[in-house]
């Protein structure tokens, strides 16, 4: 028998009654490498499979299938211990220690079997590509800092994300639950089932970011192979993944627990396998589209839309190719994505009747009337989200354009039937990760196909052409389906991505494009850069510059350039001249004069980051983590704080919360366990919408909590009740409310 308690710090021995079972054991930290392990031992399993040499893309190719068989087995290891109510760190870790002992023993058995066929290569990469491969790997470093240092605090992540998590680990399983937040529930749980094993394994959140951090390093190196399969030279490849990198959203994204760099990843495999299924049947290819469209659809909706086209291309190419026979290869992938969703369509069926649910949430999402005013009006808003630039003048300008369209349409641009909550329609600039556009990207996507279909290009590369045509239609289909919301450039995400191997061919091509187009879009750039510079030129880098060298030492200049507000204005002229000398005297690439101003014009989704930001004031390095949490609403950290040491010093532990669906709720989990409480239950009590049936079943029908947090809008007075228990208000700070039972 293995010791599991070498593993962690103590033991959970002594665990508590079904109605307050003990939080999850402090694990050593070992056991989260452990994962990480099984992963790197497939990764090789895959390689040498694989075979090849050091011109082939089988390194790349691994680490998708790697990746693709490792999150199923997070699917399978969750599902599996859920039903038996055993997700606790004993068995997770027992689970990932035999799939690692099965992993090395094949390994081995590999290994000893191919060992003269085996080549351990390193890609020769040109010079003229290594200031792309800079640019990455310092976009990809910087964020890695990021998501370790800062800990799960999107308003999605405090509501539902994280909260399902706490939820899941308390119970043992996935099981629904009562909650006033029914997003918990029938959302897709594939991110947060990775979260879920390293949030056990570690005992604590501190790796939660790095889910999206990974799929953001996938997603790289699919678009790379992506643009391969097309036809791109390695030019092409390495600028396709320089530009998927410096995506505003996706850098925003990449150091956070929202899903949309998830399901950008699944689906970024699930179609690179489809367009090797398109040349050659292989049931390996078979298998692993089915199980990254699984993957796909299991984090998050959106991945039914965007995968869509691209199986309507795979089956108009197939049929022309391969006949009837193509039923082989759909009906594979289709039983591999059912069964990846079973356990998931279960849980929801079983509550809703239906296995995406039925929640007037969801349906609040979609379309309620449909026409081709109504379409043209959500595409030129969804767009829209993608105009903001830091001048007012030119943001008021395109929204007046837009409304004028609208006019001319006969369509309110806040019209009810295809539009969320209400929302007004505006253009603005923001570093919110929520709502962050990608106008640079946007830019080169316009003016990329404009360039592909005036020039010769869209005659050379029919699959280019289907391709664009492909994402085109993934767009409309998401327009025509989905209510505009401020939110949606958020969900867009996998569109740019894709995207990306597009833009990068279709400019990689050129290698001397019209000089008076290239020095507009450097003009433009610079425009904007020095806009946005205005952002970060208001001491915080001047400040951090100061703690480095010494306040003396930079006064003047310090005072010169906070006045002048001209630091970045200073760093774009720069830039600039270097990009023109290198691109006219040095013979640079459009790809390479393109990196430098990608690369500059990503400098402030970093620096005045929002929520997670490198310098200033509060940054990451002088912000304490409990704070962190509190950065989209730090009104909310004292009452919080409040509430919870008030609940502790009346020594309860069964804890019950009233809430409103919008309102936060992971934060009582990480104040209980930053407190030192070691055991403790939260549940939602007095819920009225369908999730309330689950009060029947154990343990819910046993909650007896001694004290209530109340965070909502309602009306509730002074006493509320609980089952047949009287609670009466005890502590208050707006908006949080303790009740005491009597």
């Amino acid at each position: 028998m293995l010791n599991w308690s070498l593993l962690r710090t103590r033991s959970d021995a002594s665990e508590s009654s079904v109605s307050r079972p003990s939080q999850s054991p402090e694990p050593f930290i070992m056991a989260i490498i452990i994962p990480f392990l099984v992963f790197f031992l497939i990764f090789l399993i895959s390689y040498i499979k694989l075979g090849g040499d050091d011109a082939s893309p089988v390194w790349r190719m691994s680490y998708l299938s790697a990746s693709i068989v490792w999150g199923t087995l997070v699917v399978l290891i969750t599902e599996i211990l859920s039903i038996l109510s055993l997700l606790t760190f004993d068995w997770l870790l027992g689970f990932w220690v035999g799939t690692g002992l099965i992993s090395v023993f094949f390994c081995i058995f590999l290994i000893i079997k191919n060992k003269p066929s085996i080549h351990f290569a390193i890609p020769k990469i040109p010079r003229s590509e290594i200031p792309l491969l800079v640019g990455i790997v310092s976009i990809v470093m910087t964020l890695c800092l990021l998501a370790l240092l800062s800990p799960p605090n999107t308003w999605d992540s405090m509501v539902y994300h994280m909260s399902r998590v706490s939820h899941w680990i308390q119970n043992r399983n996935l099981a629904h639950y009562p909650t006033h937040v029914l997003r918990q529930l029938y959302l897709q749980p594939m991110a947060e089932f990775i979260i879920l094993h390293f949030q056990i394994l570690s005992g604590g959140d501190q790796f939660a970011n790095l889910v999206q951090w990974f799929s953001m390093i996938g997603s790289l190196i699919g678009v790379s192979l992506l643009a391969r399969e097309m036809g791109a030279n390695l030019t092409g490849q390495i600028f396709a993944a320089l530009l998927c990198s410096t995506i505003p959203m996706g850098i925003l994204q990449g150091a956070s627990t929202q899903n949309d760099y998830v399901v950008t990843f699944w689906l970024i495999c699930f179609v690179y396998f489809l367009m090797l299924l398109r040349t050659q049947f292989k049931w390996i290819y078979s298998l692993a589209a089915g199980a990254s469209l699984g993957l796909a659809i299991l984090t998050k909706a959106t991945g039914y839309i965007f995968a869509f086209p691209f199986i309507l291309w795979f089956i108009f190419s197939g049929l022309k190719r391969h006949k009837w026979k193509l039923w082989k290869p759909i009906l594979v992938i289709a039983i591999i994505a059912l069964v990846i969703n079973l356990g998931y369509f279960v849980r929801n069926f079983e509550l809703y009747g239906h296995p995406l649910a039925g929640s007037e949430d969801f349906k609040d999402l979609t379309n309620n009337a449909m026409s081709v005013p109504l379409l043209i009006s959500n595409i030129a808003r969804n767009i829209g989200l993608h105009l903001g630039t830091p001048e007012p003048l030119i943001n008021g300008t395109t929204a007046k354009a837009i409304k004028f369209l609208h006019s001319i349409l006969g369509v309110s641009t806040n019209d009810p039937r295809i539009t969320v909550g209400g929302h007004d329609f505006a253009i603005y600039y923001s570093t919110r990760e929520d709502i962050v556009g990608n106008f640079f990207h946007f830019v080169l996507i316009t003016v990329s196909i404009l360039i592909f279909f005036i020039t010769s290009q869209r005659k050379k590369a029919p699959d280019l052409m289907n391709y664009c045509l492909t994402l085109v239609g993934g767009f409309l289909l998401f327009a025509l389906y989905l209510k505009w919301q401020p939110w949606h450039s958020r969900l867009h995400l996998p569109l740019f991505v894709f995207w990306s191997p597009f833009v990068a061919m279709v400019l990689s091509r050129m290698e001397k494009p019209n000089r008076i187009l290239l020095i507009f879009i450097g003009m433009m750039f610079l425009y904007f850069g020095l806009k946005i510079g205005e952002v970060m030129s208001k001491g915080e880098v001047i400040g951090f510059i100061n703690k480095i060298i010494g306040g003396q030492a930079t006064h003047s200049l310090r005072h010169y350039l906070m006045m002048e507000n001209n630091m970045f204005v200073i760093i774009n002229i720069c830039f600039l001249l270097l990009l023109f000398f290198l691109y006219f005297r040095a013979g640079w690439k459009t790809a390479n004069a393109i990196t430098l101003i990608l690369i500059l014009t990503s400098l402030p989704w970093f620096f005045p980051n929002y929520s997670k930001s490198l310098i200033g004031k509060e940054n990451v390095f002088n912000t304490r983590r409990i704070d962190q949490y509190f950065v989209f609403e730090p009104e909310l950290k004292d009452p919080n704080i409040g509430a919870i040491d008030y609940i502790r010093s009346k020594g309860c532990s069964d804890i019950g919360i009233i809430l409103d669906d919008y309102v936060w709720e992971y934060q009582f989990f990480v104040l209980l366990k930053e407190s030192g409480t070691q055991k403790f239950r939260i549940e939602h009590v007095n819920v009225n919408n369908i999730s309330s049936v689950k009060y029947r079943t154990p343990p819910f029908n046993m909650f007896n909590p001694c004290a209530i947090i109340s965070v909502t809008s309602a009306e509730q007075g002074d006493k509320i009740s609980v089952k047949d228990a009287v609670y009466v208000k005890e502590w208050s700070s707006y908006p949080v409310n303790v009740f005491v039972r009597k």
